[in-house]
């Protein structure tokens, strides 16, 4: 489980490295938990599948990383 841990948070990614078209998002407990998701324009959920129902606070919170493990492997794939 350890070694698991450790994956998931050493495996992050800048905002400012994302494609175009992609941006960060998440509301406050993803600030808190340090799990911003990836969006794609034009899209209503993150690629996660999480709706984006709430305001950006990542955004608004000037957080600098995505922490989502399934958005990363997606955004990686």
């Amino acid at each position: 489980m350890i070694d698991q841990l450790t994956t998931t948070v050493d495996n992050k990614l800048n905002i400012s490295d994302l494609k175009p078209q992609h941006y960060a998002f998440g509301g406050r407990g993803d600030v808190w938990s340090d799990t911003a998701h990836i969006a794609q324009s034009g899209e209503y959920v993150t690629m996660c599948g999480r709706p984006m129902l709430s305001s950006n606070w990542v955004k608004m919170e000037g957080v600098d990383h995505i922490g989502c493990p399934t958005c990363l492997a997606k955004y990686n794939s």
